[in-house]
């Protein structure tokens, strides 16, 4: 990533790509730096919002995720899963059940128009504290091969379901090597 963004100073997924690494690495405060940076050559980069608004969550900067998530879903027109799902998670995570649950519906209702991963219906009960229905969500992105299951492992938004020995399983199944250990 760095070598792209080297020949690419102005890449804007190239920026986004550094600033996600850093996150999944737990380097939150340089991931706030880079995706700042970001959106400072691209302030529509709606990515870069959500991306900034995961790392938010995981600095405990509430206002702030919630603020970036729904500047994303403006640009977005509330049509990104990703997006949606993110709120939902942040809501969760703040115990904000009903606007979480909201999310959930805004999600479903969707999938009647186009496919919705399970991956994303699984960050929202996650973020609600609910490790059954997030592991059949999990289970059903498995089973869809669901590509945004490569990030279980890595993704610090999975640490509270790592100590369940289900997630062990699964990662375990799905061959991501670690046995979902971070």
């Amino acid at each position: 990533m760095k070598c792209a963004a080297e020949l690419e100073p102005f890449s804007i997924s190239s920026q986004t790509g550094i600033g996600r690494h850093l996150y999944f690495a737990t380097k939150y405060d340089a991931a706030v730096k880079q995706f700042k940076r970001v959106l400072e050559l691209d302030p529509n980069s709606f990515l870069a919002l959500a991306h900034l608004g995961q790392t938010y969550v995981k600095k405990s900067m509430f206002r702030e995720a919630i603020d970036c998530f729904n500047k994303a879903n403006a640009i977005t027109n509330r049509m990104e899963p990703a997006i949606l799902s993110g709120l939902g998670y942040t809501y969760g995570i703040l115990g904000k059940q009903e606007e979480a649950l909201k999310i959930l519906e805004e999600l479903i209702n969707l999938s009647g128009q186009r496919y919705i991963r399970p991956f994303y219906i699984a960050g929202i009960y996650i973020g609600l504290g609910d490790k059954d229905k997030a592991f059949q969500w999990l289970e059903a992105a498995n089973e869809a091969r669901d590509p945004a299951v490569i990030w279980l492992n890595v993704d610090p938004a999975f640490d509270r379901l790592r100590d369940d020995p289900r997630f062990r399983d699964l990662s375990s199944r799905m061959n991501l090597g670690g046995q979902g250990e971070k």
